[in-house]
């Protein structure tokens, strides 16, 4: 049964990602129809910094907050955010560059650009997502993921 768990790690760890995919998608869609009406570049940069500035740190603490590794915080989960979002920019840089290498040094020079405002907004995700997977219950396997897990896996899953 103990090897069990290891499957609802990976699956875990696969949702995180899908669900951070789903959330840039969905916001994507509410941004061409809302900015779709408007020709204003104001409506455009308040609907992006309301998806960096806070939908995002909301989503980092919901996703962490399931966490299934038997540590008091997980840093896998929290920086899946921030790789995502770094390979999200890497890939938005491949439209207008030949090489991969070009690509990645582009986004670093942004993200260290302004002070290294972007870079800083990275760490403070990443120890958000920290913050957020605290969780002392989780070393005893008695966490909320935990108990969902029983409740799929019946209650011998209590000894995975």
């Amino acid at each position: 049964m103990k090897k069990k768990i290891y499957h609802w790690h990976a699956l875990y760890y696969v949702l995180a990602a899908a669900f951070y995919v789903l959330y840039y998608l969905l916001w994507s869609l509410i941004s061409l129809a809302i900015g779709g009406r408007t020709s204003d570049i104001g409506v455009a940069m308040a609907l992006t910094a309301v998806m960096l500035y806070v939908g995002l740190p909301l989503f980092v603490i919901f996703i962490s907050r399931f966490s299934l590794i038997r540590l008091y915080v997980d840093p896998f989960i929290a920086a899946l955010t921030p790789a995502l979002l770094y390979c999200t920019m890497i890939t938005g840089k491949m439209k207008y560059v030949k090489e991969f290498s070009d690509a990645v040094k582009r986004v670093n020079l942004s993200l260290v650009s302004n002070g290294g405002e972007g870079l800083i907004f990275f760490v403070l995700l990443f120890v958000l997502g920290l913050f957020a997977s605290f969780s002392v219950k989780r070393k005893n396997r008695q966490s909320i993921s935990y108990r969902i897990i029983e409740r799929i896996c019946g209650r011998n899953a209590a000894a995975i």
